[in-house]
Parts: structure tokens; C-alpha cells; sequence
């Protein structure tokens, strides 16, 4: 082996002696500091598995820890894409962050349905208080007309007026004539009853029932009520005329 030195004009051979080989077998020495290294360390905590278990929570049995869930996994995962937190949590805080979206959505839902419930059991309690105060209301003034049906002026002429039946008579077999117990109210109180579109029952729930039916004009029926137990008015009836069932017009039968 030969070998060239400045200013030479070439190789010169190497002097006698060993040459260099391969490092000797042996143990490697140890190498500085700890194996394998430590972490990095980061400025913040990572809450990936936090937000995990509460937004499995939030799926299974409390909803109300979705909103929760979802806001923890979502500020893990951005703190980690800006290097502020481990990166090794990062799929626990996705996980989280999805589970609680889900809870969000159940709990919405959930509410919905309660709030759904509520109105519809407000609707049937007004409904069922109206129904019932509309119920007391007739069944109070069913009452009240009953017990005003044999007094006062209205009652007083409505009981004087089927009392009067048979009509036609002239003694009431007291020594008075009909005549004497008739009140000058009756025929105004008696024409107040009649109403066009009444039905037969509603006149007769009215007034009582005819002296006398016939038929009438179009097919309908004709009633007559007399008068003659009140001589003092200018007429001696009252006609009725009912078409398909209802009253279609009245007038007064002159004596």
C-alpha cells in the first residue's frame, strides 16, 4: 500500500508494521440517559377519556350529559390539533365528542315529547273544566227554570194557562168564571212562546198540548188552542201551522 504526500511526484510506500482491524467483541458500553425517553410534556391535561365515559353516559341512561360530552370531546380535539394537549387522546375525545351529539339529540328529542305531553294534558283539563262548567251551568239553569215555572210572572201566566184546560168552560166551580182568573198578561205571554222553527214538542213543552189537530196546509198539521176561557181579548184561538215538523207560521182565530 502506498501513499502520496504534498510536493511528491507520487505514491511512496507505508512504513512496516500492524495494521489497524475491526473493533474488538465485547459488551457495547452503555449509552447516556434514560431508555426508552420520557413523553413529551404538554401545557394541558387531555379529558378525551372524561369526555368518553359521560358521553356513553349521556347515550345509555342521562341525556342530559350529552351537551356536556359534546363540548368536552370537541375543546380536547381542537386543543390537540394545536399541540397544547397529548395527541394519544385524541381518538377518546373524538369518540366522546360523536356519543355526545347523540345524547344532545336524544335529550332534544325527550323534551319535545314532554313538552308534547304537557300540552295535550293542558287541552283535556280545559276541555274537561269547560265541559264541566258548561254541564253545572245547564244543569243550574234547568233548575232554576223548574223552580221558576209555578211562580213569578212568567210562571204565574204558564200555570194559569194549563190550568185553564178544558178551555171553553165558564165556571171554574168555585163560584168564579174563568173570565175573572185570566190575567191581561196571558195573551202577550201566550205569543211569546211561539216561535217559527220550533219543533211539536218544543210547543207543547211550551204551552201544553192542543185543543184540537187537523191537517194543515202542504202536508203539515194544524193546531188550535182555544180561548174562550178568557173572553176579554177579541179572539177566541190561536192557530198553529207545522210543515216537515216545525212551527212555519201562527196567527189568531178572531170569535
Amino acid at each position: 500500500m502506498t501513499t502520496s504526500t504534498p510536493g511528491s511526484s507520487g505514491p511512496r510506500p507505508l512504513p512496516p508494521g500492524p495494521r489497524p482491524g475491526p473493533p474488538p467483541a465485547g459488551p457495547r458500553p452503555p449509552l447516556r440517559g434514560p431508555w426508552p425517553p420520557p413523553a413529551l410534556a404538554y401545557p394541558e391535561g387531555s379529558q378525551g377519556i372524561l369526555a368518553l365515559v359521560l358521553g356513553v353516559l349521556s347515550v345509555l341512561s342521562v341525556p342530559l350529559l350529552g351537551p356536556v360530552a359534546w363540548w368536552l370531546g370537541l375543546a380536547d380535539r381542537r386543543a390537540v390539533d394545536a399541540g397544547r394537549r397529548d395527541p394519544s387522546g385524541r381518538g377518546a375525545a373524538v369518540a366522546g365528542y360523536v356519543l355526545g351529539i347523540i345524547g344532545t339529540v336524544i335529550l332534544g328529542v325527550g323534551l319535545l315529547a314532554l313538552l308534547a305531553f304537557a300540552g295535550v294534558f293542558l287541552v283535556v283539563m280545559l276541555i274537561g273544566l269547560s265541559t264541566a262548567t258548561i254541564a253545572e251551568s245547564a244543569a243550574e239553569s234547568a233548575a232554576e227554570s223548574a223552580d221558576d215555572r209555578g211562580r213569578g210572572d212568567d210562571g204565574e201566566l204558564r200555570a194559569q194557562w194549563l190550568a185553564a184546560e178544558p178551555r171553553g168552560r165558564t165556571d171554574s166551580g168555585d163560584g168564579t168564571s174563568d173570565r175573572d182568573r185570566c190575567d191581561p198578561g196571558l195573551q202577550g205571554w201566550l205569543e211569546e212562546q211561539f216561535r217559527i222553527g220550533m219543533t211539536a214538542d218544543e210547543v207543547t213543552d211550551a204551552v201544553g198540548d192542543p185543543d184540537s189537530v187537523r191537517p194543515g196546509d202542504g202536508g203539515g198539521e194544524s193546531w188550535l188552542w182555544n180561548l174562550g176561557v178568557c173572553t176579554f181579548v177579541d179572539y177566541d184561538a190561536y192557530r198553529l201551522e207545522f210543515r216537515d215538523g216545525r212551527l212555519a207560521e201562527w196567527g189568531r182565530v178572531p170569535g
